[in-house]
């Protein structure tokens, strides 16, 4: 086998009975996808474990909640793999309360030329990542590096040739521009914000595995006054959107490690700033005494008016590669791991994460943090 057989990245459309567009897939995806149909659960899980978490793609001809509850079947089995829901653009909506495990990537048709194969080179990076963490986690088991060392020369690696990649992409726009059609300029502008979402993506999968080694130092904390040090962080670098982020009501101290909760405070804001569709979205933060089974302690509290989460999200959302509202158009995509993050924090206070939302009416995250 050559080295372009080698690199080739496989696809798995799922398809119904007599679906006869698998040409169109695989013409839309072009050189470098290993595409192969097959039909129904069984084929698919038998094709998934086979060849070692491949793409899964759902053509328009399987309806989008099924396709969707499909995707989540497929992703509760042992082999990781990265589920791209292929939809018309008018069933978008359909989606609100599915099921979205296992889907990573929606897209809607019909698609624009390269759009396709766009999407699959996202999604192959992301069944890259979580190659690499099960194949370190197996490492781990058979005494390799220390999971902190690789994830650091992981971000290293990564983090080199991804800049690589955004520089040609700017250079290209720079040089050539005139010369690009509008849509060139806009896949350029796509391959820039892609490959600064997966550095970041990165360097927070670095802070999670941190997390957990490295000691609590805690103290009795102004969490409002921490807080407002985060909000005006926030204020520099996101200007006008963070214009109506706050603090609210009384200020409490709380037991906790500063390091801690400053992290666990610019995950959530940044998270109220980016699942909304208004310009100046609401949120504030506050500080209320509570108790969770019996302890007592403080609930810090970050409440917007954004896009807010069905129960099934919510169940789901704290977990690591979890993410909500990939099928809302003009949303910044999350990489799935800060609120894995938040949760990681308060439960090393030995607390516990809570969330209250309803679809379109806001959501609060509340972090509870015990006295000692």
């Amino acid at each position: 086998m050559d080295r372009t057989q080698h690199e080739r990245v496989p696809v798995i459309v799922i398809a119904d009975d007599g679906y006869v567009g698998q040409d169109e897939v695989a013409l839309a995806a072009g050189p470098g996808f290993d595409v192969a149909v097959v039909e129904g659960d069984v084929a698919a899980l038998t094709a998934v474990a086979a060849r070692d978490t491949p793409l899964v793609v759902l053509p328009q001809n399987l309806e989008p909640t099924p396709g969707a509850a499909l995707l989540a079947r497929l992703a509760a089995q042992p082999p990781p793999f990265v589920g791209l829901l292929l939809v018309d653009a008018n069933e978008i909506a359909t989606l609100r309360d599915s099921e979205l495990d296992g889907v990573h990537v929606i897209a809607t048709r019909p698609l624009r030329d390269g759009a396709l194969r766009l999407h699959l080179r996202a999604a192959a990076a992301t069944r890259a990542a979580l190659r690499a963490a099960r194949d370190e986690a197996g490492g781990r088991r058979r005494g390799g590096l220390p999971e902190s060392e690789l994830m650091h020369a992981l971000r290293h690696e990564l983090r080199g040739h991804t800049q690589g990649i955004i520089g040609l992409s700017e250079l290209l726009r720079e040089l050539e521009g005139p010369n690009l059609s509008e849509e060139g300029r806009e896949w350029c502008e796509r391959i820039t914000v892609g490959g600064e979402r997966l550095v970041h993506l990165v360097d927070d999968l670095v802070v999670y595995v941190d997390l957990g080694r490295r000691p609590l130092e805690p103290a009795r904390l102004d969490a409002l006054g921490v807080a407002g040090e985060v909000i005006g962080a926030l204020r520099e670098s996101r200007g006008a959107r963070a214009a109506d982020v706050a603090t609210e009501g009384p200020g409490y101290r709380v037991h906790a490690d500063r390091r801690d909760l400053e992290l666990a405070l610019r995950h959530l804001i940044a998270n109220s700033l980016r699942f909304s569709l208004k310009p100046t979205p609401r949120v504030r933060v506050s500080v209320a005494p509570t108790e969770v089974g019996g302890r007592g302690g403080f609930a810090v509290t970050v409440s917007d008016d954004g896009l807010g989460l069905t129960a099934s999200a919510q169940a789901r959302v704290a977990g690591l590669f979890e993410r909500s509202h990939t099928h809302v158009e003009g949303l910044e995509v999350g990489g799935g791991v800060g609120l894995a993050i938040v949760d990681c924090v308060v439960r090393r206070h030995g607390g516990a994460l809570t969330i209250a939302s309803e679809p379109d009416r806001g959501a609060a995250f509340s972090l509870f943090f015990p006295d000692p």
